[in-house]
Order: C-alpha cells, then structure tokens, then sequence
C-alpha cells in the first residue's frame, strides 16, 4: 500500500495499473488524495481509484467532477459511469448546478439517460433550469431515450436539421438511443453525402475510401439498431452507391 501510494504522489501512472492489481483494498489510502493541494495528484488518485473500486468510490467522483483543475474534472468524468449506484445517483444531482464545464454537463445528462432507476421528473426539472445550449442538446437526448415524448419530438428535428459536425454528433445519438424510432430521423441524412468519418485505416486500400458519409452512417445505423437484411453487406469501409442508399430509404420508409 506504501508503495502504491508513493506512486501516486510522485504522480507516475503506474499507479493507475497498481490499484487495479490491488481492488478495493486500495481504496482507504487513495481517497484522502483526491484531496491533495496538488492537482496532479488529484488527477492520478482519481483515475486509481476508478481502477480499484471500493466503498463510496462514485461519491467521490461525482465530488470530484467540481475540482477546480479541469484535469481532475475529466478525468472524473470518465469514471464515474463505472461507479454509478444509487448514492452516485444522488450525489450528481446535487453536485450538478457545480460542474462548469459545458461538455461535462452534457456528459453528465448522456450518463443519467442510461442510468436504471433515474427519475424522470428529476431530469426534467435540471432540464427546465439549465441554459447552457451544449448542455441542453445532452437533456434532450437523455430525455428521449428516456422515451419523453416533447423530448422525443425536438430530438428528431434537430436531428433532420443537423448539418457537419452537429450531425456527426447526433448520428452518435441516434446510436446511443438504440431505438427504431430515431431512425426515422435520418430519412434527409440519407441523401446527405457530407464526409463526416474518417476510415482510420493506414495506407487506405484501393478498394476503400478515405470517408464515410453521413449517409453511409445512415445505413450502417439503420442495419444495426433496426437488424436489417439488405441485398447488399454492410460494414464500416464502405460507400454506399445511390441504388443501395435506395433500398435503405425503402426499408426505412417500412418501418412503424
């Protein structure tokens, strides 16, 4: 434990690996450091403790999320998903109107709207009070996969009148809602051959393209969330031709 906690004070990340090795054990002698005067070490311990679980470790992190340091805030963020519980649950209520960063904010409502036993009114009432547009596209999306019907209704317009990075974004949506119902948002987005992804490979291969489109997405989201067979395979590396991207349409246009 000595050794594990020297680690962390000497901010090497070894001790990350180190708590995980060591489980919850650790915990008791990490906590008190995600309340060091040093930032690094805030940063260090709270990504240990995500590592090693115990006892109150989510409370801690949602505390954690209004650290003055935004490296101790994000790396917070990252693992309080991990540690969600109920305690946790409350804890992120309370501590919400204190997280400054927009983008974590938005995380924040994303995490709620995948969480069992989240109460809707709770939610909406954040909603109804929060400001921040960023933020706000997160509620919005929380909500409606939380089956909200106003909420479901003002996602599927912003997603027919999403363009670039703002449709990149609530294409990631529609894959985090993981319903058939927000698929019939992306009828526009078939016809839409923005390049929005890049492949990822290197060198791309002859028969690959550099991009995927947002309509290629359309189609590949389309096949996962709602099991369609097509005429045609679907996968990651692919541009489809305007014959498939029809038949893609036709199946949408089948769905209830």
């Amino acid at each position: 434990m000595d050794v594990l906690i020297q680690k962390i004070l000497e901010k090497e990340p070894a001790a990350i690996m180190m708590a995980k090795e060591s489980g919850s054990f650790a915990s008791s002698g990490i906590i008190p450091l995600t309340k060091h005067e040093d930032a690094g070490v805030r940063q260090i311990a709270i990504r240990a403790l995500n590592q090693s679980g115990g006892a109150g470790v989510g409370q801690i992190l949602a505390n954690a999320l209004s650290d003055e340091s935004p490296s101790v805030r994000a790396a917070a963020l990252n693992a309080v998903d991990n540690h969600l519980d109920a305690e946790t649950y409350r804890q992120l209520l309370q501590n919400y109107e204190k997280i400054p960063d927009s983008q974590h904010r938005q995380e924040i409502a994303l995490t709620f709207g995948k969480t069992d036993g989240t109460n809707l009114r709770d939610l909406k009432r954040i909603y109804e009070n929060e400001q921040n547009p960023e933020a706000l596209e997160g509620w919005v999306t929380a909500l409606a996969k939380l089956g909200e019907p106003q909420s479901k209704a003002e996602f599927l317009n912003r997603l027919r009148n999403a363009k670039d990075r703002q449709l990149k974004r609530f294409l990631q949506y529609v894959d985090y809602i993981g319903e058939i119902w927000a698929l019939h948002g992306l009828a526009p987005v078939l016809n839409d051959k923005t390049r929005l992804v890049g492949i990822g490979i290197c060198p791309v291969p002859e028969d690959h393209p550099e991009y995927l489109r947002a309509c290629d997405i359309a189609v590949n989201l389309i096949a996962k969330i709602a099991r369609a067979k097509f005429s045609f395979p679907v996968t990651d590396t692919k541009n489809y031709t305007d014959e498939q991207l029809s038949e893609a349409r036709r199946f949408l246009d089948s769905l209830p």
